[in-house]
């Protein structure tokens, strides 16, 4: 059926992203392909739309060629509220509505009582989390494209102080993405991760943030990392010092004895001053007291 698209109105909350430049050049090229849904006719013969909000902004600003739509029509007048509910079962099973656009619906029709039936609890969870981010920041990141999962996350880290700003930055400049947002979401959902102080969870959340992928257990080897550098425990101690031994080891491993004859003279002094760091502090922190009772006895 065509309806003329002066006849139809929109009340409904339509999508975050309202670019239609693209979407109305092919439109032009090729013609309305697919029919929008719509809902009437009232008594003055007007109808409401339903679903295809991004193809009827593209072919209101295009009157002279779309003078009339192709519309599937569900018969009767209903309310704003069922209308809502029927666009947001609809965008929820389809795949070219965001999960802010489904969200956003989802906020619409908060005092319906079947609201929670309409959405999988995943989602639902998803969107109680996003809900925690005021809706002006949310429909700001979502226009520049960003993720709203990585938007919830960085939003929930309120403890880092000015650093969660520098977060929210690059999230916005396109710099942090899922990938990230998931590495993120390991380091702080970690069960040593609290024990941390400011600058310890800054530190393992920028080397998260740099290496992106990685296990589980490499995020706890992180936090522990971070720990046993700057407050060791007593518990720890016997698993980090096995875990030093285990890196020591996997260095020593890289030196192959061909190094020889293709390295320089600097390069060689290079690798004797790090050695000679490593020895040094390992004098002046793990043997530093008997060299401390030698001495004395060696005075008396």
């Amino acid at each position: 059926m065509e309806i003329p698209i002066n006849k139809i109105q929109c009340d409904i909350r339509g999508r975050t992203n309202k670019d239609v430049t693209e979407l109305s050049r092919n439109l032009t090229a090729f013609g309305q392909l697919e029919p929008i849904l719509v809902e009437g006719p009232d008594e003055n013969g007007g109808y409401f739309l339903i679903h295809g909000y991004r193809r009827y902004l593209a072919m209101l600003e295009n009157k002279s060629k779309f003078n009339k739509v192709k519309c599937m029509v569900n018969s009767g007048i209903t309310t704003q509220e069922n209308r809502n509910v029927l666009r947001l079962i609809l965008i929820s099973n389809g795949k070219k509505s965001t999960g802010l656009d489904q969200q956003l619906v989802y906020e619409e029709i908060k005092d319906n009582e079947n609201r929670d039936s309409l959405v999988p609890k995943s989602k639902k969870r998803r969107m109680e989390k996003g809900n925690q981010v005021p809706q002006a920041v949310r429909i700001e990141y979502e226009k520049k494209r960003r993720s709203q999962d990585a938007l919830a996350l960085i939003y929930e880290l309120k403890d880092l102080g000015n650093y969660r700003s520098k977060l929210l930055e690059l999230l916005k400049q396109g710099k942090i993405t899922t990938i990230h947002a998931d590495a993120i979401k390991r380091i702080v959902s970690h069960p040593m991760y609290n024990n941390l102080k400011l600058n310890q969870k800054i530190t393992v959340i920028e080397k998260a943030r740099k290496t992106a992928k990685f296990t589980t257990n490499q995020a706890g080897f992180f936090i522990f990392e971070e720990m046993m550098k700057q407050n060791p425990q007593k518990e720890n101690t016997s698993s980090w010092i096995e875990y030093i031994c285990d890196e020591i080891e996997r260095v020593s491993e890289l030196i192959h004895e061909d190094l020889q004859q293709t390295t320089t003279e600097i390069q060689k002094r290079k690798l004797m001053k790090t050695l000679q760091q490593l020895t040094n502090r390992l004098d002046g922190c793990l043997w530093k007291s008997k060299t401390v009772k030698k001495k004395r006895r060696c005075m008396i």
